[in-house]
């Protein structure tokens, strides 16, 4: 199959880099958006269907933001149809790639120009780094950058430039603020400064190439929260005569994948006492009974809310107070007696109406 070569606008800065038509070889492993049922992405701290939003001074006027929605992921042995990067790199073999939607967004007219849809932009398989940048891997047991990954992205940072004619004399590392830097001291003043999150996040990136002054800063992420909610009986008493009775969930409004619309892939389940039931879309109200052997007492009901980010779970204390027998025979017996009396009233007024019509 024949391939082509492009230049493409990588993160930024301009790079070349080479891009083909070629399909990557890919396993059966995948990351997609399933709702609750997504999980994170493999040796990155990202999700499907999530957006990252960065401020850039390096686009000019028009787009002054960029947009990055995580679209899936997939083991594979290629990136960008490479099956190797020589001679930096061996041959790609059991990567995490990670595709990407990219926007440009000018945040005054709310204008957004899509510049490439399912961009394979990241690539690690635990040597070889290779991607634009916004997003570099964790270490799986610290769930933090490691001082190896931060050496690794910076070799890629460096062996990129170098395939534009720009060399650095000088890079340094620096684990505890998960930063790196390369700079040069004698033939130019041009240097890159790199800061990320320690869940691998570019956080900012700025730098002075003599030709190109460019800067990017995290304007905003996901949240990555559990459910945030609450619950009471229907009618918001905790103390209650019946021993079944109705729950009301609410659920705070939340856009934890920052994609700028409201969270609703939600699931609940209860503890009726001896275990929890399955996990279930939540209704407007749920159903949930004491038992009949239940006695007058406090009962503590729990109920566990999860989505894609977590499980978060909640418990009442409800009150139940046993029906005053006695208030009940009393009230039958007056019921009755009224029954008694008033019954003896008409007769009295039927006796005397036909008395006066034999008269």
């Amino acid at each position: 199959m024949k391939s082509s070569k492009k230049v493409i606008i990588i993160g930024i800065f301009s790079v070349l880099i080479f891009s083909t038509f070629l399909i990557p070889n890919v396993s059966a492993q995948e990351w997609t958006y399933i709702g609750i049922d997504t999980e994170r992405i493999q040796e990155f701290s990202v999700y499907p269907s999530e957006w990252y939003i960065y401020n850039n001074t390096h686009y000019g006027t028009v787009y002054n933001h960029s947009i990055y929605e995580v679209v899936k992921a997939n083991i594979t042995d290629s990136f960008m149809g490479m099956p190797n990067y020589p001679p930096f790199y061996g041959n790609f073999t059991n990567g995490t790639c990670i595709y990407v939607n990219l926007y440009y967004w000018n945040t005054t007219s709310d204008e957004r120009w899509c510049y490439e849809k399912e961009w394979q932009a990241f690539y690690w398989n635990g040597t070889a780094y290779l991607g634009i940048g916004t997003f570099i891997p964790i270490n799986e047991d610290t769930g933090e950058v490691s001082g190896d990954i931060l050496s690794n992205y910076s070799y890629f940072i460096g062996l990129t430039f170098s395939q534009v004619n720009v060399t650095f004399e000088n890079s340094a590392i620096y684990p505890n603020s998960f930063s790196v830097q390369l700079w040069n001291t004698t033939y130019n003043n041009a240097y890159i400064r790199v800061n990320f999150t320690e869940r691998g996040i570019l956080n900012k990136m700025e730098g002075n190439l003599i030709f190109n002054m460019f800067n990017m800063t995290l304007y905003s992420k996901p949240a990555q929260l559990p459910p945030d909610f609450s619950f009471t009986t229907e009618t918001g008493i905790l103390t209650i005569d019946t021993k079944d009775f109705k729950l009301n969930i609410t659920i705070n409004n939340a856009d934890n994948n920052n994609n700028g619309i409201i969270d609703t892939d939600y699931l609940y389940r209860v503890f009726n006492g001896t275990g929890w039931t399955t996990w279930a879309p939540i209704p407007n109200l749920i159903d949930f009974d004491l038992g009949s052997d239940a006695i007058e007492a406090g009962y503590g009901i729990t109920i566990e809310v999860k989505n894609m980010y977590g499980v978060t779970q909640e418990q009442i204390l409800v009150y139940y107070n046993l029906p005053d027998e006695t208030s009940e025979t009393i009230s039958g017996y007056l019921i009755f007696l009224v029954s008694i009396i008033a019954m003896l009233g008409v007769s009295v007024i039927i006796y005397k109406y036909h008395k006066k019509l034999k008269l």
